[in-house]
């Protein structure tokens, strides 16, 4: 019941965020606000934030909710833990990648590995500023709403999109912070990460 409780109310934001009117911007404007955006999150050198996950995938008829916490270090440091409904943690230290469940180092398989690295590699890069509103790496518009920003971006990197076929990143006006991200991978499954 309380599983029901919680996706109840992750699907009900999730659906606010989608719902909210949105004004595409013009590409100047647009661009204006990418560089005020970006100047922001360079100013970021250590974030710790609560997430919440829910991946809705075309093969299963439940939602998969998980919830974790994110560390980052600017440049390149990114640990992503999850703690629930198991712990597992993944860290990306510069090209160096390390997975663990309880404690312990996790080999993974290649592909595995691949796909993992190159989603932390992109959650990096965003939090970093140097892959974010980066015209060589993804095609991007920007939509203005009433307390933010939604950035829709479509992979150039064939690589990554194998992965995801677009990622939507919504940023708070007050904070510069991303609230939100929503992955739709190349099986239609759609993940969304809530931050708190």
């Amino acid at each position: 019941m309380k599983r029901i409780i919680l996706l109840s109310i992750v699907l009900s934001f999730v659906a606010s965020l989608s719902a909210q009117q949105w004004k595409t911007m013009a590409d100047v404007e647009a661009r204006a606000a990418a560089t005020m955006l970006l100047d922001e999150v360079k100013k970021v050198k250590k974030l710790d934030r609560k997430f919440e996950q829910v991946k809705q995938s075309p093969m299963t008829t439940t939602p998969a909710v998980s919830k974790g916490t994110m560390h980052y270090e600017s440049p390149d440091a990114l640990t992503w833990s999850y703690e629930t409904p198991f712990a597992f943690s993944m860290e990306i230290r510069g090209e160096k990648m390390t997975a663990r469940r309880d404690g312990q180092v996790v080999p993974l398989g290649s592909r595995q590995q691949m796909g993992m690295k190159s989603m932390m590699k992109m959650i990096v890069g965003m939090s970093s500023g140097s892959s974010l509103f980066d015209d060589k790496t993804f095609d991007w518009t920007m939509a203005e709403g009433v307390g933010g920003y939604k950035v829709e971006m479509t992979p150039k990197n064939k690589n990554m999109r194998r992965m995801f076929t677009k990622v939507v990143l919504f940023f708070d006006k007050a904070t510069k912070l991303v609230t939100g991200i929503e992955l739709t991978e190349s099986d239609s499954s759609l993940t969304t990460i809530t931050f708190k």
